[in-house]
Parts: structure tokens; sequence; C-alpha cells
């Protein structure tokens, strides 16, 4: 199940970094947002009630410590979602929610949930991977245009 959780996790890497990923619709915008939220939260949850425990050990003390303050601040970057702070903090949140869950675990099984989160990385305004490298188009009338400084 683990070896699933990090194929999950490549896939998505992979898809997001290709390019493949499109922007949300603005319909779906707000009940993204709110599962966004919601799970967010849930994350540093668990982080903060796995905390407590007495017999923990330092590298679990850290991956939880990651995990809470990687939900927060994806959820924060959630409810910033227009700004420019709010892109770079729900990226710095999935990054640190993914670290604190890579780490072999009982935890690591919800590595496919937060795979999910990557569909909020992107913005509306971002060109994707693949049309970054096209040369931009040029209107019609400008292509064979005579220069008028004869």
């Amino acid at each position: 199940m683990i070896f699933a959780a990090y194929a999950c996790l490549i896939i998505a890497v992979t898809a997001y970094l290709r390019g493949s990923i499109d922007p949300i619709p603005r319909r779906y915008e707000f009940p993204a947002r709110v599962l966004g939220v919601v799970a967010g939260i849930g994350f540093a949850s668990i982080g903060l009630l796995l905390l407590g425990n007495e017999g923990a050990t330092t590298l679990g003390n850290i991956s939880l410590l990651l995990l809470v303050f990687g939900g927060v601040l994806y959820a924060w970057g959630l409810v910033r979602w227009r700004t420019p702070d709010g892109l770079v903090s729900r990226r710095i949140g999935w990054i640190l929610l993914v670290a604190a869950l890579a780490v072999p675990s009982t935890l690591t099984l919800l590595l496919p949930v937060a795979s999910l989160l990557v569909l909020t990385l992107r913005s509306m305004g971002e060109p994707h991977a693949v049309t970054a490298l096209r040369p931009p188009k040029q209107a019609p009338d400008q292509l064979d245009a005579p220069s008028a400084d004869l």
C-alpha cells in the first residue's frame, strides 16, 4: 500500500511539472477551495493530535510539526486564493505536507489525498509548461504589413 501511495505522489508531481494539470475553472473554484481548506486543517489536526504522544522520536516530532505548519500554510494560501502570497503559501504548504507524509510511517498512506491537492497549485494566469516554450503568435494584420518608414 505504501508503494501505491508513493506512486500517486510521483504521478501527481510529474503531471504538475509537465503542465498537464489545467487551472481550476471559475465554476469549481469555491468547492475546490473549501475542500482544500478542510483537507489542510484536517492534516494540521492530525499532526496536533499525534504531537502529544510521549514515545515519539525526534524525527517523528519534526515530521508532525511539518504536517501542522504545512496544513495551516496550505489552508491560508487557499483563503488568499488570487494574491501572489496565496500562491506561494499554497505551494510551500503543499511541499511541507508532502515532505511530512513522505517519511515512511502510517501517515504515508495519506499521500494520495495530498496528491489530489496538487490541483490547486496552479494559478489562473500561469502558462502551461508546453505553451511557455512556444513563441508568441502574431496578429494576421502584422504578418505582411508594409513598413511605413520608407
